[in-house]
């Protein structure tokens, strides 16, 4: 079964032996945690709750190539409806024992195996038989006592977007494709990168943003729009990122990162072509200040 884990190859050149296991959607300050016990995290792909509930797609924080700019060593268990119906002892002794792992780190309410049998008892009392320690995590939370919990973050980063950054402890991370779009940025003055995403990824409250393009590894200050446009009259939501200090690299079908650090403001109707112009430099301004106080590598 190790063949079948992506990422296996990485480990065993490595020679690791703690890793921490969840699914880590959003690598929020809760995952961190995990991870600062261990070499290694071993997560699901595509989320659990999308094949257990395939009638209700969750809406993802992060995807795996988004999970690894966080923390690179990553391992993925391909998850599927037979991964699912295994009861806990046979997911542990298919998946877990080739890996011989020394030490597993595990969150407070961590279950696996059929009906999520499988719990922290039954993993320590697993990992005394197989020479491995067991270590659980009690709940994190923020200062304001909210759980740090990815289903809290979906529904904050809808709501209070700079609320939601400080439970994820680091920017908002959104992959994609750059596509061709109705180049209304570049008629004005301020080209943009429209991005595509996979579908079901969470976007977060529809507005702009002071953000940080990746593209082939160089970090680009930006400001980024997400919403309707409603000046426009937009049906669906866009993400549109402006790359600022004169960027004009032709980059239509490349894949890049935008980073989002703070929520500027809403997205409104303007009047005029004018009014939109005044307030992207009003914007710009913005999320200027906001990138000098940051370090241009905008990871955890």
């Amino acid at each position: 079964m190790i063949k079948q884990i992506i990422g296996h190859e990485h480990y065993i050149n490595e020679k690791a032996s703690s890793i921490c296991i969840g699914t880590f959607d959003g690598f929020h300050l809760g995952h961190q945690a995990l991870v600062k016990h261990s070499e290694f995290m071993l997560t699901f792909n595509p989320h659990p709750k999308s094949i257990l509930y395939p009638k209700m797609p969750i809406e993802r924080l992060t995807f795996p190539d988004e999970q690894r700019y966080f923390f690179p060593n990553q391992l993925i268990i391909p998850f599927t409806k037979t991964v699912a119906d295994m009861h806990a002892i046979e997911f542990l002794n298919k998946f877990i024992a080739p890996l011989n792992p020394h030490k597993i780190t595990i969150g407070y309410d961590f279950k696996f195996g059929k009906n999520g049998h499988g719990n922290p008892t039954l993993l320590k009392n697993w990992g005394h038989q197989n020479n491995c320690s067991i270590i659980t995590l009690d709940i994190q939370t923020h200062p304001n006592k909210t759980p740090y919990k990815s289903s809290i973050i979906r529904k904050t980063l809808k709501e209070d977007p700079n609320t939601a950054l400080e439970y994820l402890g680091h920017p908002y991370l959104i992959s994609g494709t750059v596509v061709q779009g109705k180049k209304r940025g570049k008629t004005i003055g301020f080209p943009t990168a429209n991005l595509a995403v996979p579908p079901h990824k969470c976007l977060p409250k529809f507005g702009v943003y002071s953000s940080h393009a990746i593209i082939e590894n160089k970090h680009y200050p930006a400001i980024t729009n997400i919403g309707k446009n409603p000046t426009f009259n937009q049906t669906h939501p866009t993400i549109e990122t402006h790359i600022l200090n004169g960027f004009s690299d032709n980059i239509y079908n490349k894949n890049i990162m935008v980073l989002l650090h703070k929520f500027i403001r809403n997205e409104q109707p303007f009047q005029s072509e004018q009014d939109l112009k005044n307030q992207i430099k009003k914007d710009i301004n913005t999320a200027t200040i906001t990138h000098q106080s940051l370090p241009l590598q905008a990871s955890i």
